[in-house]
């Protein structure tokens, strides 16, 4: 019977000091993003419909300043295709949610 109750007594200690070192051994990453606020633009009150284009796309121009800030900050180009994307949708939105135009459209 002690024999027993020293094997569950082992088999628990050994238990919980895996599982500390499992959680207290978790690494996480902190990543921190800088976001620069775009000039506000005045449009006429006439105008009811406007369209959002995505001028964000990667050039082949800037292949070699891509490729060397891909290394530098260890990320790929779908990030930034990502990140271009949700801007337009963002600004989209907000035109949306102003209610003074009557249509808001993404053109290509």
């Amino acid at each position: 019977m002690k024999k027993s109750k020293f094997i569950a007594s082992k088999f628990l200690t050994y238990l919980t000091l895996s599982l500390c070192l499992l959680l207290c051994s978790c690494k996480t990453e902190l990543i921190y993003m800088t976001v620069t606020n775009p000039a506000p633009v005045s449009l006429p009150g006439y105008m009811k419909k406007v369209g959002v284009i995505n001028r964000s796309t990667l050039s082949d121009k800037n292949f070699i300043p891509n490729k060397v800030n891909e290394v530098i900050s260890m990320k790929g180009p779908e990030l930034d295709l990502a990140g271009a994307k949700e801007s337009v949708r963002g600004v989209q939105n907000a035109l949306l949610e102003n209610n003074r135009f009557t249509a808001v459209n993404f053109l290509s």
